[in-house]
Parts: C-alpha cells; sequence; structure tokens
C-alpha cells in the first residue's frame, strides 16, 4: 500500500505548479496591459471577461473532481471579473464615484 503522499506524482505536481505559476503571470501581463492601453478597451474587456469565464468553468470541473486548484482559479477569475468592473466603471462613469457602490 503506497502512501497517500505518494499518490500523485511528482511529475504531475511540477505541471500543476508551472500551470499556476504560468496563469498568475498571464494574468498579471494581462491586467498590466489592460489598465495602461487605453485605445484597447473593449478589446481587452472582452477577453478578462472570457477569461474569467473559463476560469470559473475550470474551477467549477475541478471543485466536482475535489481538487485543490479550484479556489485558486475561482479567487483568479474573481479578481479578474473586479478588475473589469473598475475599468468599465472609470472609463464610461468617470466622475461619478457612486457608481463604485454598485459595481
Amino acid at each position: 500500500m503506497q502512501h497517500p503522499k505518494q499518490a500523485v506524482l511528482p511529475s504531475e505536481k511540477r505541471k500543476m505548479i508551472l500551470l499556476v505559476v504560468g496563469l498568475c503571470i498571464a494574468i498579471m501581463a494581462v491586467l498590466a496591459l489592460y489598465f495602461t492601453m487605453p485605445s484597447l478597451t473593449l478589446i481587452f474587456t472582452v477577453i478578462v471577461g472570457v477569461g474569467a469565464c473559463i476560469l470559473f468553468i475550470a474551477a467549477w470541473q475541478m471543485a466536482r473532481k475535489k481538487h485543490l486548484l479550484a479556489p485558486i482559479f475561482h479567487v483568479l477569475a474573481a479578481i479578474l471579473l473586479f478588475s473589469m468592473s473598475i475599468r468599465i466603471c472609470t472609463t464610461y462613469f468617470s466622475g461619478n464615484n457612486t457608481v463604485f457602490v454598485f459595481a
């Protein structure tokens, strides 16, 4: 009988860690571009929204399998949705800070 820690292969652990680190770096890069390039606001808003939906779907599927990465995907998707709502509020409702309460 194997010990529970030996059930997951080290190569799979490495792949998952690389996936999470790569995903975090990609999200930070997209958010950096998102808030610094005003000419591409609509395109980046759609990309961020689609990315958040994909992350929520992946987290939901992982949560069904009781996978440990599901909460990380939920947090990353929530950060993307939050940044998208902030960007929409600052772009379309500049000067009206009460909109942030409802965003």
